[in-house]
């Protein structure tokens, strides 16, 4: 029984750690034409100066994103501390926060694609609706992945057989 709880502890460590690199990684990518620009999962945290083609805008930072990097290094801690019912609900908050991240992005952009094509804010060129193509790249879907699989093996192999062990859930 003891092996396994350290094999737990181990796995959930190093499962954070992976999940904060793979903040690192390009998480969106948004092309219009020839010109394409990639948005890393630290960028949305911190914000980024985003450029293309001689143009470029300052973007502020996410707050889904940045609540999600919280709960990631929370749940590095939390494993490190042995704490691992808190590790597990850190890893499915911050599967959470990026699926609602995803969705925030997906309507702002749609908002601004059709703002544009009706004329309520100052279009940047041409009808951009149809030639703007938005892809999440796989680091932000890997990092979704991560955050569920440590929550679900940290919770199915931490808890002990006999549902009434006061030792259930540290």
């Amino acid at each position: 029984m003891r092996v396994r709880a350290i094999l737990t502890t181990n796995f959930a460590r190093a499962m954070f750690i992976v999940i904060l690199v793979l903040f690192l990684m390009p998480w969106l990518s948004v092309s219009c034409g020839t010109v394409k620009v990639e948005v890393t999962g630290v960028e949305m945290v911190l914000g980024s100066n985003v450029s293309a083609s001689g143009a470029s805008q300052n973007q502020a930072p996410e707050p889904l994103a940045i609540l999600a990097g919280v709960l990631a290094i929370a749940g590095l801690v939390s494993a490190f501390a042995n704490l691992q019912l808190m590790a597990a609900i850190n890893a499915f908050g911050t599967a959470g926060l990026l699926l609602a991240l995803k969705f925030k992005v997906d309507r702002d952009l749609n908002a601004m694609l059709l703002a544009s094509k009706t004329g309520t804010s100052r279009p940047t060129g041409a009808d951009l609706v149809g030639l703007v193509q938005v892809h999440w790249e796989p680091g932000y879907w890997a990092a979704i992945l991560a955050c569920l699989v440590v929550g679900v093996v940290v919770l199915t192999l931490r808890m002990p057989p006999d549902p009434g062990d006061p030792r259930r859930w540290r």
